[in-house]
């Protein structure tokens, strides 16, 4: 009997260790969840383009030989700041991304985004502070604010019909560091002129219903402790 309980017990434990540490973010998992925030938008689906996939990998590799500096993290921000990721405007200490140039400037081929990552996928974050600011006339960080309003009109552009995504570490030999992603889409959009047919009517947006690859903040070091002292007890208690 005790055996059939030390696994059943192991098993209770790795499962709340997987929910803790969460998905790991792949491009399936970002071309998931850029059609869930589509679908909440009536948007068709973008297909997952292989060709696609494969030019976004290039080019974040090659974003990792430029040095550029290491950019503040959406998942770096505090907590505190969680209820208000609508503001129209990121707090004055968050600047997105803008460092990393893109490869096609003009959308003549393709609309890109690109992102700087650890563990949490970036798109939930384009949304949520890119639909924010696109539906707020309030002043803001320029470059900033322009950026984040782009890469969510680019995720939620109607008539683009499929997308690559590309993810490369930003320094190969740390482990678990920093990661390159990039996303590009076609047709592209965030064409000028054609913004009223292809992005939804500004409007507050639920996306509590939307699941994310981001890894859970209510998880960490004390969940995996409490998980430990949670077998330890029980064992000692079944065998003392």
């Amino acid at each position: 009997m005790y055996p059939y309980k030390i696994v059943v017990l192991l098993l209770a434990v790795f499962k709340l260790n997987c929910i803790c540490l969460g998905d790991v973010v792949t491009a399936e998992s970002v071309w998931k969840e850029h059609n869930r925030y589509r679908k909440m938008n009536d948007m068709p689906k973008l297909s997952l383009s292989k060709k696609l996939c494969k030019d976004c990998e290039d080019y974040a590799k090659h974003l990792a030989t430029l040095n550029v500096p290491d950019q503040y993290l959406f998942e770096d921000i505090p907590d505190d700041d969680e209820d208000d990721f609508m503001d129209p405007v990121p707090k004055a200490k968050f600047k997105d991304h803008t460092d990393y140039i893109l490869s096609d400037e003009k959308n003549i081929h393709y609309t890109e985004n690109i992102c700087e990552f650890k563990s949490q996928s970036c798109v939930s974050n384009w949304y949520s502070y890119g639909s924010g600011a696109y539906e707020s006339e309030e002043p803001g960080e320029k470059e900033s604010k322009k950026s984040l309003v782009d890469k969510y009109t680019a995720l939620i552009w109607r008539s683009s019909k499929e997308m690559g995504v590309g993810i490369a570490p930003k320094n190969p030999a740390a482990k678990n560091g920093r990661k390159i992603m990039v996303v590009r889409y076609s047709p592209p959009g965030n064409v000028r002129g054609k913004y009223k047919e292809n992005v939804p009517a500004p409007e507050v947006y639920d996306d509590t219903t939307v699941e994310s690859t981001t890894t859970s903040k209510a998880c960490g070091k004390k969940s995996y402790m409490f998980a430990v002292l949670l077998s330890f007890q029980t064992l000692t208690h079944w065998f003392p």
